[in-house]
C-alpha cells in the first residue's frame, strides 16, 4: 500500500499500469502528486485504487471508469480514466 506521497505502489518487482484519477468535490484532497498517470499494480481493481488512495469504499457513492460506471470489481486497465465521486448531503 502506497503511503500519502502519492507516488504510487512502489513494490518493487510488481507489473505496474497507469490510471488517469480523477476526485470530484470533497475527494479531491486525496488525489495523487500526479493524477494523469497514477501508477497501480496490474489488475488493480476499483476498490484496491480506492484503498490506494487512502479512502473508503462508504466515502465513494459513483465511480465510472472510461465513462462507463463501475463496480468495486471492476479491474483497470492500462490508461484508464477513473472519475470518483463523493456522497452529496443537501437540505
Amino acid at each position: 500500500m502506497m503511503g500519502d506521497t502519492g507516488q504510487g505502489t512502489g513494490r518493487a518487482g510488481e507489473a505496474e499500469v497507469t490510471v488517469r484519477v480523477r476526485l470530484e468535490s470533497i475527494l479531491a484532497e486525496h488525489a495523487p502528486a500526479n493524477p494523469e498517470a497514477y501508477p497501480v499494480p496490474e489488475n488493480c481493481t476499483l476498490a484496491e485504487l480506492i484503498q490506494l488512495l487512502g479512502l473508503r469504499e462508504d466515502q465513494v457513492m459513483f465511480a465510472f471508469v472510461n465513462g462507463h460506471m463501475a463496480t468495486l470489481q471492476t479491474r483497470l486497465p492500462d490508461k484508464a480514466s477513473v472519475s470518483l465521486c463523493p456522497f452529496i448531503c443537501g437540505g
